[in-house]
């Protein structure tokens, strides 16, 4: 029972007690306003129906607009209705967070809040809130709606800028090779087998064991490419944590959709936070074509830094293509990660190394070890190769 509802009967109890008819009178009057408040308020609450119309995904610096799209489907018009959208300071450039508007009968009302995706994220648009209530305000509906993810992707950088194929030979760009065993990489002989052409037959070999013995090779490099992305707050140093972040993000994103428009196959594996499946640890299987570019771009908008995880842990339990290129994005090089590294190209990887933050000491061990490295710039494209 409600505070009206409690003074309408103490009011008719005074005038039972006083046998005042007035004072009756004012106590029914005041019962029946509040019935008929509580009623009509729960009415048109039931009736209202919200709508928020938005894309669930944003290009990075675009500009766009969140509609809300309000319905009064009963036949009680609104008097008075106070909504408060809960827009994210990243994605929001102004407007009326709180208004309050009346909807006729069956009529309908359209909210728009300008939005900048200036930052690469995972937001959540809402909760919203309502309140509506009668002309005197006795009585007072209050209603939450449910938050809109909304994901703005990472940057891209033109693929005139990455300097592709021939700065970065990230898997076999000139030509699609099949995968198989590779001539040019010889590594040994074997026992022959009935499926085995002529043509491969190693006579000196045959000879010296007096049984037919076949050329044997490593496999072609396979056209798989698997980015492995370094995101956690301990792998880059406190002071360009949030730009090498951003950075890291932007390379990938973008040498993966320049590799996806080459028809190539592309997975992602990050050490970072999803905060869509609440978990630490990213993985996204090869595969190509406009799915894979919608998914690994959506996963790179929303990945967040992760507090706990290694990425060599994540990658130690990925079943990587043999041949394969892997492009390791992290911050430097050195003795601690370099074992990692050797681990990789024992599993028959194709390791080629994206440093963010590198070092003189880390270059000149990559170049002792002759890995593949380049590093990053501030626009998050790779850069010449160092000595």
């Amino acid at each position: 029972m409600t505070r009206l509802q409690l003074l309408a009967l103490g009011i008719f109890l005074a005038a039972v007690a006083l046998r005042s008819t007035l004072l009756g009178a004012v106590g029914v009057l005041l019962g029946v306003a509040t019935v008929v408040a509580i009623q009509w308020n729960r009415r048109v609450s039931r009736s209202l129906r919200i709508e928020r119309k938005i894309a669930t995904t944003l290009p990075w610096n675009e500009a766009a607009e969140l509609e809300v799209r309000i319905t009064n489907t009963s036949l009680l018009p609104v008097p008075w209705l106070a909504v408060e959208e809960s827009i994210p300071p990243g994605i929001r450039t102004g407007g009326v967070a709180t208004q309050v508007l009346s909807l006729p009968a069956g009529g309908a009302r359209s909210l728009r809040y300008p939005l900048h995706s200036s930052q690469r994220g995972y937001y959540r648009i809402g909760p919203m809130r309502l309140a509506t209530g009668d002309v005197l305000g006795w009585q007072t509906q209050r209603m939450v709606i449910a938050p809109t993810a909304l994901t703005v992707l990472p940057r891209l950088v033109p693929i005139m800028e990455l300097g592709l194929p021939a700065a970065l030979p990230f898997g076999p760009l000139a030509s699609t090779r099949q995968r198989g065993e590779d001539p040019a990489r010889p590594a040994g002989v074997r026992a022959y087998q009935a499926s085995d052409g002529v043509r491969r037959i190693d006579w000196k070999a045959t000879a010296h064991r007096n049984t037919l013995m076949v050329r044997r090779a490593d496999p072609a490099i396979s056209p798989e490419t698997t980015f492995a992305l370094a995101f956690g707050t301990a792998d880059y140093p406190a002071r360009v944590l949030h730009d090498a972040l951003e950075r890291a993000a932007t390379v990938v994103a973008s040498l993966a959709v320049a590799l996806l428009g080459r028809k190539l196959p592309v997975g992602l594996v990050a050490s970072g936070f999803d905060p869509l499946h609440e978990r630490t640890g990213l993985v996204l299987p090869q595969g190509k074509g406009d799915a894979q570019r919608r998914m690994l771009l959506e996963a790179l908008g929303r990945l967040q830094m992760a507090h706990e995880g290694s990425l060599w842990t994540l990658l130690a339990q990925q079943p990587l293509p043999w041949g394969g290129t892997l492009v390791v994005v992290m911050s430097d090089l050195g003795t601690d990660e370099l074992p990692h590294v050797l681990q990789l190209l024992r599993r028959g990887q194709q390791v080629a190394l994206l440093l963010l933050e590198p070092t003189p000491g880390g270059l000149a061990l990559a170049q002792q070890r002759r890995l593949a490295h380049w590093s990053v710039d501030g626009r998050g494209s790779p850069k010449a190769n160092h000595a």
